[in-house]
C-alpha cells in the first residue's frame, strides 16, 4: 500500500513539474505541500480513507392496481332489478342479485352464454350456474333463467325449492352436494342439494316476500299449506 501511495504522489509532482515548464513558471513542490492537499495526518502521512457508502436497498413501493370492483350497471354490479343495468338483465348467483352482459360466445368461469326473452326480445347473455338453488319456489318457471337443468322440487313436504343438475364437470358449490333425487314428474336427477338436507330462507331472499308450497300426509289424506321467508327463517 505504502509502495503505491509513494507511486501516486511521484506521478503529482511529475505532473505539476510539467505543468510549471510548460508555463514558464518555476514552482516548488515538496512532500509537505502534497501531504497538506491530500489531507496529512501530524505525522505526514496522507489520510486516504474514505466514507462508508451506504447501499441500503430502497424499500419496495407498491405498484398494484387497487381492485375498485365493476362500475355502475356493468358486469358483477349489484342490482335489484333490470333496471339497473346496462344489458338490461339482473341475473340471480348464489350470493346475491348482479348485472350481467351480452355475449357471443365465451362468459366468465360460472357463467354460461344463454339465450334469454322471447321472439324479437331474445338476446344473449352471461347467465350464473347455480344461481337459483334453494329459492322457494311453485314452479319450474321460478328457477330458470335460461337454458335448462333446473327443476322446482318436493323436499319432502317441507316446501319446494330450486335445484339445478350437476356432474363431475359441473360440481356443486360450497355448502351443496350432487345427489340423485326425485324431479319432474317423478324422473331422478343427480341435483345440487344442500348438505344439511333441507334449504331455508337465504340472505339474498329477505324482504322479496318468496313463498312455497308445504305438505303434510297420513292416512286421512293430505294436508296442503304455505311457508314463506319472514327474515331469514321459513314460516
Amino acid at each position: 500500500m505504502k509502495k503505491h501511495i509513494a507511486l501516486c504522489l511521484c506521478a503529482m509532482v511529475g505532473v505539476a513539474w510539467l505543468g510549471a515548464c510548460s508555463s514558464g513558471e518555476t514552482v516548488a513542490i515538496t512532500m509537505e505541500t502534497v501531504g497538506q492537499d491530500l489531507g496529512a495526518q501530524g505525522d505526514g502521512t496522507a489520510d486516504l480513507t474514505v466514507d462508508a457508502v451506504d447501499f441500503t436497498a430502497p424499500e419496495e413501493v407498491d405498484t398494484a392496481v387497487p381492485d375498485v370492483g365493476p362500475e355502475p350497471g356493468t358486469f358483477g354490479w349489484p342490482c335489484e332489478g333490470s333496471e339497473d343495468c346496462f344489458s338490461g338483465y339482473c341475473m340471480e348467483t348464489v350470493d346475491g342479485f348482479v348485472c350481467t352482459t351480452q355475449c357471443t360466445e365465451d362468459c366468465p368461469a360460472g357463467w354460461n352464454c344463454l339465450a334469454v326473452g322471447d321472439g324479437p326480445d331474445m338476446t344473449f347473455v352471461c347467465v350464473p350456474q347455480f344461481g337459483t338453488l334453494c329459492r322457494p319456489c311453485h314452479d319450474f318457471a321460478e328457477c330458470t333463467q335460461g337454458g335448462g337443468g333446473t327443476f322446482c322440487a318436493d323436499f319432502a313436504g317441507g316446501g319446494f325449492f330450486c335445484v339445478e343438475e350437476c356432474d363431475e364437470k359441473k360440481p356443486c358449490p360450497a355448502g351443496y352436494e350432487c345427489a340423485g333425487m326425485v324431479v319432474a314428474e317423478g324422473s331422478i336427477k343427480d341435483v345440487c342439494q344442500p348438505t344439511a338436507g333441507q334449504c331455508g330462507c337465504l340472505p339474498k331472499y329477505e324482504g322479496l316476500g318468496l313463498t312455497t308450497q308445504c305438505y303434510a300426509e297420513n292416512d286421512l289424506g293430505t294436508c296442503w299449506g304455505q311457508r314463506g321467508c319472514v327474515g331469514l327463517e321459513l314460516s
